[in-house]
């Protein structure tokens, strides 16, 4: 908290701290500057379980599916009746990088490859993809395992990102060439990875067959520190600064040089417990520490209204939700008096959250305070964000304070993370399995009508809260800063770290 308040001196060095990291890559009036708050990579699209992570190559890569649900490297697409069977007609136009056609054969390479990588963000489309194939040249047919509606919006996920067959060179013993792809790009987007390092650098794809866009390259520096990231956006040494949590706004939304913009993601702040270890094994002590915990508070005191209270599993809006469902009400005394009613001696409990904010250092400390009274001595470890997501999928923890970005803005791909058994780990930290739960979200993924979709996860979000495998916090309000004399910039939550590229340019 204490660099938020930086003045004097240390503002001086933080400063020059932000002039130091980017020295590497000096200005230049056709590249696109852009802070990351966390260091990206792996950048292979089938890999990378992180927005941040990916970031950088955003750009380099297409989907058959826009992520706004438009068509983009497929023209159009249809099913056959009951859901089971997709066609996608591939656009003829588009090229790889190296000149390559994007045609149905490296399509269907490049799923193929998804499904044999199988984890992480690549497992939603291996769990439900039984072949793909090429019917000509331009044709891709896919035949799932059993029906579903939700195949546009997986592969508008970024892990659907199609990859030039010609990577096959670069497998080395079976790895898919992931470890040549966590440092390089081989997409059909409008830019490429072509350099590495301090800084990621793409330059323009040659072969782009879109509009080309107006910047010659975009260069990504990372600059952890959120006051050396606003002092930077604000001095004009890069151009957009991304996730800027609320301690760094006041100042920036009077700041005439920078453009403030926020809005709701479909990302959410929650706790889950370690549902394989004995220690909370009685829900009663879950709901007590459920209890304890004022989520108000923390949207109000430690996020500044840059969030909202997530009365889950399903976000206000969205079809099946309903937050009256949820059956955790701040009460602190009730909290204690429960956990007196479990017993026992005090319990040494880990609790494991990514040290990407102080925001987030004060939501642990918070829990940590407030789990004191109910007999719960909670010992914080704040990891980088690798080790973070190791400890995750290999269960080292008692607790875990998740930061959940859907990787699409489909409710499915929520609740079929938190709650599937398939996805234990970095998807499912609560390690959540309960058959009655796997079959609902198993009927939800065969259902065509959405309303009667809608009322399946109705009765799961009723299901999976009486068994408390978390504890729901907040929907994050994503904030990102960019400086006034760039233009066509606009924010959407559900795609916070994606650029605009077909608008954004620089005013002249």
């Amino acid at each position: 908290m204490a660099n938020a308040r930086a003045k004097g001196p240390l503002r001086a060095i933080i400063a020059a701290v932000a002039v130091a990291l980017l020295a590497a890559t000096p200005a230049s009036a056709d590249t696109l500057r852009v802070a990351l708050s966390a260091q990206p990579g792996p950048f292979d699209p089938a890999v990378a379980p992180s927005p941040e992570q990916l970031a950088p190559v955003g750009p380099a890569y297409q989907r058959l599916v826009g992520p706004d649900g438009r068509p983009q490297l497929a023209r159009s697409w249809r099913s056959d009746a009951d859901g089971r069977v997709w066609t996608f007609e591939i656009a003829s136009s588009a090229r790889f990088d190296d000149g390559r056609v994007v045609d149905a054969a490296a399509v269907v390479f490049s799923l193929r490859r998804l499904v044999a990588v199988g984890r992480g963000p690549s497992s939603e489309l291996a769990s439900i993809l039984d072949r793909v194939e090429a019917v000509g040249a331009t044709t891709v047919r896919l035949t799932l395992k059993a029906p579903s509606p939700h195949v546009p919006q997986i592969l508008a996920a970024r892990s659907a990102a199609i990859v030039n067959p010609a990577v096959a060179a670069h497998d080395v013993n079976g790895d898919q060439a992931t470890a040549w792809l966590a440092t390089r790009s081989a997409g059909s987007g409008p830019y490429r990875v072509v350099a590495t390092g301090p800084a990621v650098t793409l330059a323009r794809n040659p072969y782009y067959s879109g509009p080309p866009p107006a910047f010659d390259e975009i260069v990504f520096q990372v600059i952890a520190d959120p006051t050396v990231r606003a002092l930077a956006v604000a001095r004009g040494d890069v151009d957009v600064a991304f996730l800027m949590p609320s301690q760094t706004l006041k100042r920036l939304r009077t700041d005439r040089r920078v453009v403030v913009h926020a809005a709701p993601a479909f990302a959410f702040q929650n706790v889950a417990f370690n549902m394989e270890r004995p220690v909370f094994a009685d829900r009663r002590l879950r709901a007590a520490l459920a209890m304890a915990i004022d989520t108000e508070a923390i949207v109000r005191d430690i996020r500044g209204g840059s969030a909202l209270v997530f009365r889950g599993p399903i976000p206000v809006g969205i079809p099946g939700a309903d937050p009256s469902a949820y059956p955790i009400r701040y009460d602190p005394a009730a909290a204690v008096r429960l956990a007196r009613e479990v017993g026992g001696k005090p319990r040494r409990v880990v609790m494991i959250y990514p040290g990407v904010s102080p925001e987030t250092d004060t939501v642990a400390q918070y829990i940590q305070a407030v789990a004191a009274p109910l007999g719960l001595q909670v010992r914080l470890e704040r990891l980088s964000i690798p080790a973070y997501l190791d400890r995750m999928q290999r269960g080292a923890y008692d607790l875990v304070l998740q930061g959940f970005v859907a990787p699409t803005p489909d409710i499915s791909s929520v609740l079929g993370a938190w709650f599937d058994p398939a996805k234990v780990g970095v998807d499912n930290p609560a390690r959540y399995v309960n058959p009655k739960a796997t079959a609902l979200l198993a009927s939800a993924a065969r259902e065509l009508d959405a309303n009667k979709r809608a009322q399946v996860y109705a009765d799961l979000a009723l299901l999976v809260n009486r068994d408390l495998p978390y504890i729901y916090l907040q929907q994050t309000k994503v904030t990102n800063v960019v400086r006034a004399d760039i233009e066509g910039y606009r924010l959407d939550g559900a795609r916070a770290l994606d650029l605009p590229l077909e608008t954004l340019r620089r005013r002249r």
